[in-house]
């Protein structure tokens, strides 16, 4: 096996990959007598076709495929050994193949086109100047949180009329979608706000038909109230009528001992202090990752902006026009091609970021990932609060079946990946923070121009 490798320009060679005879040969002639062994042909016993007709019938369809693997298999050990960085594929040049497949012990040389990465360092100097986006809880959320803490640690006590956050024992009526009668409780904490006119100011027995699929905040408050499991949810019913037996008001817990020992048996929030400042806390950890998707996109953005990166532009048309993919033809591909410059430097600046910093993502970390995701999504909890038992197997099971679909695996998969480099660039930038209301940082991220102040008459 002979393999040259000549420049063709600006970052674009050309690799010749000469096969000879001895290269091929023992592993085709064994794998024709293997299926003369096994060759099933009318008037001939197994094992006994004359070698002359299996040389006819398969010769050049296993010659072809023998070749083919040691060609590709010898591209790409060529291509790694020699530390070369491609972009895309190697692009075969059929019209460029020499070789004679009818031929028994002839030489074929195949020639493939290639695409280099362009070498280049990143200069974080002028990303510095970016700040990190900080947003503050304010008091007004912190105690909208408060209340539904103490909303859930509250009393019942019975009432005539719906209120607002009231808890409702009702009986499903059988009819519509429901088969069978059965009671339910109803929490209007769990129907969306929009929805909640349906039976605040109802009165006891009174009937109400509704949508559950319309009314319910997610899967989990509806599966919850028709007593059947998320999974089967497809089959539950739809539009379903109900008649109120029981309305509970529940009257806010007191922020007395009692309830901070229940609600932190770890001691960690003692009095209404350190409450606010633990749910400040945590309201703020939820406006992380938008905060740290806009520091990543400005900081890409500058970077992509003063980093002065080469490309082999008639390569990345040429593959892009060759790879069957009706979004390029030979008459938009120019006017296409500053977007995809962009994504391909994009790409080229975050991989180099990942090798530098030896960023790797592993299955574990995407099984834990998308387990969190259904604990938050599905049943509004965080990853280290422990649930009954039987919502635990729940978790573990939905887990399960999101694993087996490779586009929730490719998208955990970016997530984690994107969280890494975001860390690695405050790391090296370690930028200034700016705090900001959650109002301010949506004027900015929007582009919005900021309102001038009025001067004020002296």
């Amino acid at each position: 096996m002979n393999i040259l490798k000549e420049n063709i320009g600006q970052l674009n060679d050309i690799i010749s990959l000469e096969v000879q005879a001895t290269d091929y040969k023992e592993k085709v002639e064994n794998t024709l007598k293997d299926l003369r062994r096994k060759a099933n042909i009318p008037g001939f016993r197994v094992g006994h076709v004359p070698m002359g007709m299996i040389n006819k019938m398969y010769r050049k369809s296993v010659l072809a495929d023998e070749i083919t693997k040691i060609v590709q298999d010898n591209l790409l050990n060529y291509i790694k050994e020699n530390n070369i960085n491609i972009l895309f594929e190697p692009l075969p040049l059929p019209e460029k193949t020499q070789g004679d497949f009818d031929k028994e012990d002839g030489n074929f040389t195949f020639f493939f086109e290639i695409g280099l990465q362009p070498e280049f360092e990143i200069d974080y100097e002028k990303t510095k100047k970016i700040k990190y986006l900080k947003i503050s809880a304010n008091e007004k959320d912190i105690e909208e949180e408060i209340k539904k803490m103490r909303h859930k640690m509250g009393k019942f006590s019975s009432t005539e009329v719906v209120a607002d956050e009231d808890m409702l024992l009702v009986k499903v009526l059988a009819e519509d979608d429901v088969k069978e009668e059965f009671t339910a409780s109803l929490l209007l904490s769990y129907v969306k706000e929009e929805h909640k006119k349906l039976f605040i100011g109802k009165k006891l027995h009174d009937s109400i038909q509704f949508n559950t699929q319309e009314v319910f905040k997610s899967e989990y408050e509806r599966s919850t109230f028709l007593k059947v499991k998320i999974e089967d949810l497809a089959d539950a019913p739809r539009t379903i009528s109900i008649q109120i037996d029981a309305i509970h008001h529940i009257e806010l817990a007191e922020l007395n001992d009692e309830f901070f020992k229940n609600a932190f048996p770890n001691a960690e929030v003692k009095d209404e202090k350190s409450l606010k400042e633990h749910v400040r806390k945590q309201i703020e950890l939820g406006y992380e990752r938008d905060e740290k998707m806009y520091f990543h996109t400005k900081v890409m953005e500058m970077l992509m902006d003063n980093i002065n990166i080469d490309l082999p532009s008639d390569f990345i048309k040429k593959y892009l026009l060759s790879d069957n993919n009706k979004e390029y033809t030979a008459e938009n591909i120019d006017e296409k091609y500053d977007g995809i410059k962009k994504s391909i430097l994009y790409q080229l600046i975050e991989d180099k970021i990942a090798k530098a910093a030896k960023i790797d993502v592993g299955k574990d970390e995407i099984t834990r990932y998308i387990k969190d995701y259904i604990r938050s999504a599905y049943f509004g909890t965080a990853s280290n609060q422990t649930l009954p038992e039987e919502q635990e197997q729940q978790i573990a099971s939905f887990t399960n079946e999101m694993l087996k679909k490779s586009e929730n695996v490719k998208n955990a998969y970016e997530n984690i990946f994107s969280e890494k480099i975001i860390a690695e660039l405050i790391k090296n930038i370690n930028p200034t923070i700016e705090k900001v209301t959650f109002d301010k940082f949506v004027e900015i991220i929007s582009n919005k121009p900021e309102k001038k102040q009025k001067k004020s008459v002296k």
